[in-house]
């Protein structure tokens, strides 16, 4: 056979398949809708036509319930759910969908009181009666078209008219068994209510405030009843806290040192850090971290514990300890463990400019060459004195949290001969009143 020939007949069989379904399908709604028709004209009264065939009623009712326990209370809610022998559908957060036989929905909802307090409650109902008679109607063009694809395949006259015949009828046998598992999960839903629940934490209600008559009353304590004669007392507002951060940089100079009459020159990045809680006396904690070189490499770290207290809004003290490292290299400083003691102060200018001093020994633990190296230091080895000067208005600032230039300078003595540190960089200061 010629291939124009056998084209042409492939394109007929097809024409004829899609003639034939959509004949049968066209047929099968027009008596559908006769149907509705007649039912309809049976009663006029009517306001709107019912679908063929029995109504199928999706129900569903909402509860809102406020509870003390949510996950407690959710899990009895699931046991009253089976009791009733319904189920569990879905769970999102606090807001539970459970699916419960229509008999079963009054009993459970009866015992959700004693669960909490019932806030809200609704019903609704959807009218998919439609939707079950389309899914008829199209069960029945579906068989219908199958049963005339069945018929034409025993007349195919070759192999190819057969594969396109059964290709079409493997695709109405498809849409036959979603069509009837669609008819079948409505009807679940029908012969059950959708029952939602969402459930709310309780949550303790303030008590309401009391108006006094009298203003004078608000002011009223037990030691003015007691001694009605007594001068009122007048607190005195002081700082609960208090912190100094700063971020450099160093210049060092350390004389004599690795040899007499070689100086030794570094420039580094450090960060200092002061605070203490002084409400009156409290805890007071350091920080101090320095890296750099020039000759040699030079490095510091300090961890600083201890107690702090004030003096109205002006001064602030700190006695800190702890342990550190340090050393810088090239024979310059032999690194060693260190235990630092620390007497620290703050003297607040209002919030214009910020005082910082500090004296601080070190005993060096692990290093024999960095011992007995100061004459100040008295029974410690090293000493550090120091003093720095925070100025907001310096960056354009007003107040001391919002920061401003530091200049710093620090005197040593150690290893026999003495050591200078000038500091240049940004503070900020955080009094909390």
């Amino acid at each position: 056979m010629k291939p124009a020939r056998v084209a042409g007949r492939r394109a007929n069989v097809l024409l004829a398949l899609g003639l034939l379904e959509s004949a049968l399908v066209a047929s099968t709604r027009a008596r559908a809708e006769t149907a509705a028709g007649e039912q309809a004209a049976s009663r006029p009264s009517a306001v709107a036509t019912e679908p063929l065939g029995a109504a199928v009623l999706i129900r569903q009712r909402s509860v809102r319930l406020r509870v003390e326990d949510v996950e407690a209370s959710i899990e009895r809610v699931l046991g009253l759910v089976r009791d009733q022998g319904g189920q569990l559908e879905q769970r999102a957060g606090q807001k539970l969908t459970l699916r419960v036989p229509e008999q079963g929905v009054t009993p459970l909802l009866a015992r959700l009181p004693a669960l909490g307090e019932l806030r809200a409650q609704s019903a609704s109902t959807v009218d998919e009666s439609f939707r079950a008679a389309d899914l008829e109607a199209a069960v029945r063009a579906a068989e219908q078209t199958r049963a005339m694809l069945t018929a034409l395949l025993a007349r195919a006259r070759n192999v190819e008219e057969s594969l396109l015949v059964e290709r079409r009828i493997k695709e109405m046998e498809t849409r036959i068994a979603n069509a009837r598992a669609e008819r079948r999960a409505l009807d679940r839903r029908r012969q059950s209510v959708a029952l939602v629940i969402e459930l709310e934490a309780l949550t303790p209600e303030a008590l309401p405030s009391v108006e006094l008559p009298f203003d004078w009353l608000k002011k009223l304590s037990f030691t003015e009843l007691m001694y009605p004669s007594a001068p009122p007392y007048e607190e005195e507002s002081g700082l609960e806290s208090n912190v100094d951060i700063a971020l450099a940089l160093e210049g060092r100079l350390i004389r004599d040192r690795p040899s007499l009459d070689e100086n030794s020159r570094a420039l580094a990045a450090a960060l200092r850090m002061r605070g203490a809680d002084v409400d009156p006396v409290g805890f007071a904690a350091g920080f101090d971290a320095a890296l750099g070189g020039f000759d040699g490499f030079v490095y510091d770290l300090r961890f600083l514990a201890g107690l702090g207290t004030a003096f109205g809004r002006v001064v602030t003290l700190g006695l800190v300890g702890g342990l550190g490292f340090s050393g810088w290299t090239g024979d310059r400083v032999p690194s060693s463990l260190e235990l630092p003691l620390e007497l620290f102060m703050f003297v607040d200018l209002d919030e214009f400019a910020r005082l910082a001093a500090y004296a601080q020994p070190r005993f060096a633990v692990t290093r024999e060459a960095r011992r007995d190296g100061s004459k100040l230091a008295g029974p410690a080895d090293e000493i550090s004195i120091g003093g720095a000067v925070l100025l907001p208005l310096l960056l354009g600032n007003e107040r001391l949290e919002h920061g401003g230039m530091r200049l710093g300078f620090e005197y040593g003595q150690l290893l026999d001969t003495t050591a200078y540190l000038v500091t240049l960089g940004v503070g900020f200061g955080f009094p909390n009143e």
